[in-house]
């Protein structure tokens, strides 16, 4: 959705806003940015007027005149580098990084941003690992990475900002070393963070070692402002251990997606306390689909209040498989490309194309009718 602004409104806002706000874009001036301004938007059209390296180009003009900022904006920018320079900018509240697909590292530095209160990484596809010494970000509230794909960890001491009211992604350990697991937060650390509201979206539950005793520990069920809850468990096939009874959420959740579990296990008794479940999605899970195939499984007497279920792609509502993008999406930018799933993806697909146009061309007859 747009709007547009009257010319008359533009100008009355940039008036009241004075030199403390700029929006650098193709008809601006870079030397209207002094260290009076509190808040910069950078355009990508600007980019033509840039010369020499883009990134070190924003990052020169930004942190020598305005040192004084509280809000930047620079997603959309094909950013590769954050310097380490950054934390020069100490004001700063909030920061926006979302969707430069080349990034791939942050400085350690800017964890001296002490008064920083919103971190958006969206969809920084490169991005491997967030900063060490994270805990010094006390003030941070919102810290937002969904659609990084490639990373491999969260950092320890993540537990510890209990003021964050987003975390839109937590990572389990990838890697499993010791010098990896000595800088990596585990599951536990997710316990005291019970402001987290929104989305959490969980990843490689199936590498966690000592499952009930994390699993238990993360405390879902006393997150009560989480909405929706995503539980993904990886490629691993070790998940007999790993019981979806010690992942209870809160019950007022309303959208669950369990993703690639592999166990023999049942549905777990708690499902039934989630009274405002308004989407349940199993994907990837052979034996729990099967238990939850509709009318004919096992479970499926203890899932068919849901309003909105789907099953290995397969929709209560439809007779024919419904795969997201984002799932082939996951795959394609995976740290480690599983062969395998792909193939499925693949037969997927090819099972949707052959019922959706069979679906399809039975309505158009009965319709014709």
């Amino acid at each position: 959705m747009t709007c547009k602004m009257h010319d008359l409104m533009h100008d009355l806002a940039e008036s009241v806003a004075g030199r403390e706000s700029r929006i650098l874009d193709s008809n601006s001036n870079t030397s209207e940015v002094d260290e009076i301004c509190r808040h910069i938007t950078i355009d990508f059209q600007i980019f033509p007027s840039f010369k020499g390296r883009k990134s070190e180009t924003i990052w020169n003009l930004i942190i020598s005149n305005c040192r004084c900022l509280r809000v930047l904006e620079l997603d959309h920018l094909n950013l590769d580098i954050v310097p380490r320079s950054v934390h020069k900018l100490k004001h700063l509240r909030y920061l926006d990084l979302s969707w430069n697909t080349d990034l791939q590292i942050l400085p350690k530095s800017i964890c001296n941003l002490l008064n920083l209160q919103v971190l958006k990484l969206y969809n920084c596809l490169q991005l491997k690992e967030l900063p060490e010494k994270i805990e010094k970000l006390v003030n941070l509230t919102h810290l937002s990475c969904l659609g990084c794909y490639r990373l491999t960890r969260m950092p320890r001491g993540i537990g510890k900002l209990t003021s964050l009211q987003k975390l839109s992604l937590f990572v389990v350990d990838k890697r499993g070393s010791r010098a990896a697991a000595a800088a990596a937060a585990d599951l536990r650390e997710l316990g005291g963070l019970n402001n987290l509201r929104g989305m959490l979206w969980i990843s490689n539950l199936g590498l966690v070692k000592n499952a009930k005793e994390e699993f238990r520990a993360a405390n879902l069920k006393e997150k009560k402002h989480l909405e929706s809850l995503g539980l993904e468990w990886g490629d691993t096939t070790d998940d007999e251990e790993k019981s979806l009874e010690d992942l209870q959420p809160h019950p007022n959740l309303k959208r669950l997606r369990l993703i690639g579990w592999r166990g023999n296990d049942k549905i777990p008794s708690w499902l039934s306390l989630l009274t405002n479940l308004e989407y349940l999605c199993i994907e990837d899970s052979p034996h729990l689909g099967e238990r939850c195939q509709k009318d004919i499984g096992e479970d499926w007497h203890k899932i068919a209040h849901i309003p909105r279920i789907l099953v290995n792609g397969v929709g209560a509502s439809y007779p024919f498989h419904l795969f997201t993008f984002t799932t082939i999406y996951r795959v394609f930018y995976s740290q480690h490309l599983n062969i395998a799933y792909l193939f499925s993806i693949f037969r997927i697909l090819c099972k949707t194309y052959s019922r959706a146009l069979e679906y399809f061309k039975n309505i158009y007859s009965e319709k014709r009718w």
